[in-house]
């Protein structure tokens, strides 16, 4: 890529044993889900499992999957795990706030 002439390129840095933080306006954005689907993606990527997830949101467990059937089409992804790995590499794991604030 390049802007005037000139090369540009982005590098994204992380370290593989800090937890994620998966900002949800960052999903919003980047893959039109609803806040709702966003809070449950950002949940999923902690870790936790779908049953685990239905409790934090006080929602039932076919709720998760109906709301996961909907993102998975949004993200052009098939498996949680897919999910998962999308969202932890991509622009979802960017950071709200700059470094040192």
């Amino acid at each position: 890529m390049s802007l005037n002439g000139n090369d540009l390129a982005i590098l994204f840095i992380h370290d593989p044993e800090q937890k994620q933080n998966t900002s949800e306006e960052a999903l919003i954005s980047t893959y039109a889900m609803t806040p709702s689907e966003a809070r449950l993606t950002s949940i999923l990527a902690d870790g936790v499992s779908v049953q685990e997830a239905s409790e934090i949101l006080n929602i039932q467990p076919n709720t998760v999957r109906t709301h996961l059937k909907s993102i998975y089409s949004k993200t052009d992804t098939n498996r949680q795990s897919e999910l998962i790995r999308l969202v932890l590499k991509g622009p979802g794991t960017l950071m709200r706030h700059p470094v040192g604030k």
